[in-house]
């Protein structure tokens, strides 16, 4: 579902190459044989290697017709398959059992309750309680592939335009990109006080983060989704 993050390490000298192996417990020609591509350690590649030594290049599939196909057109480590096929991602709903009385109160929360989580959320951001607040969260990697970047580009105008608006931004820097946003993010939260809350490392979240958000910011640059 993700053909874009492959899990890379450089294999520039031999001193790379036996750091990385002795990382991953495997003997050099292993690795070279089946991890190897161009002068990176790739663990995506890693499976396409498997599939194409012992399962005569058979088992690779995307989360779509579409994304399969254009993963193996656009990705060099898949071209040694004959193809990749598709195993859409299924909503369990379109196969389950209808239910006569189907319990609405399971699945509903109240306006109520939802404003709970969201005063929740924004007391442990440190952000401005209001319950009229429309609470926008991104919780992902820092990366140039999440988007991140994005985000720190244009929510300074959206801020600036909306003044009911506030920020959670959370979790691991991976890249430069990544990197960048932390910067930007951290100048945009003290130009906006009680409204940002930037915390570009890996960190537990309550629940309420999740459940008292009105948006969910998914900018990914590569997976079939984004918003």
């Amino acid at each position: 579902h993700n053909a874009e993050f492959q899990g890379l390490w450089p294999l520039r000298t031999q001193q790379e190459k036996k750091e990385v192996c002795s990382v991953f417990n495997l003997p050099v020609e292993t690795a070279t044989k089946y991890c190897q591509f161009g002068n990176v350690f790739n663990l995506l590649h890693t499976g396409a290697s498997y599939l194409r030594f012992h399962q005569r290049g058979f088992g690779a599939v995307g989360v779509s017709k579409k994304y399969g196909k254009r993963s193996w057109a656009r990705y060099p480590i898949f071209w040694s398959l004959d193809k990749i096929g598709s195993l859409p991602n299924p909503d369990p709903t379109d196969t389950a059992a209808l239910e006569d009385t189907p319990d609405e109160k399971a699945l509903t929360r109240s306006y109520e309750e939802r404003i709970t989580d969201k005063l929740e959320a924004q007391k442990w951001a440190g952000l401005t309680e209001d319950r009229n607040a429309d609470l926008l969260v991104f919780v992902g990697r820092w990366s140039k592939q999440k988007g991140v970047d994005l985000i720190a580009d244009v929510i300074p105008a959206v801020l600036s335009d909306r003044p009911q608006v506030q920020v959670i931004c959370v979790g691991p820097i991976i890249d430069l990109y990544g990197r960048l946003a932390a910067i930007k993010l951290g100048r945009i939260a003290a130009m906006f006080p009680g409204r940002v809350f930037s915390r570009p490392e890996f960190t537990a979240l309550p629940p309420c983060v999740f459940s008292g958000a009105d948006f969910a910011l998914i900018p990914s640059r590569d997976e079939p989704f984004g918003l």
